[in-house]
């Protein structure tokens, strides 16, 4: 359980630091908090930073597992080739 909680932290603080740049959603929760008001582009801010919470953190459980599995990581470089395409 005390991993989960260091995973669920690390991803909150992935997530957090991720939407610091100027990007469409943040730029989105000024533009719904001056239109409709401040607690309407908090709600909006609160799902989007929720939504992101939980990609961040099934990212970081699939590192887990791929790091644990040394096998499967060398059957995608079989496929993948050493360097991953760029998609």
């Amino acid at each position: 359980m005390k991993k989960r909680i260091i995973l669920f932290a690390t991803a909150a603080a992935i997530s957090s630091i991720g939407a610091l740049p100027l990007g469409t959603l943040n730029l989105m929760a000024s533009r719904i908090s001056v239109m409709k008001g401040i607690s309407a582009g908090f709600a909006f801010a609160w799902g989007v930073l929720l939504v992101e919470m939980v990609y961040v953190f099934f990212t970081l459980q699939l590192f887990q597992l791929l790091a644990a599995k040394k096998q499967w990581l060398s059957n995608l470089r079989l496929v993948f080739g050493k360097h991953p395409p760029c998609f």
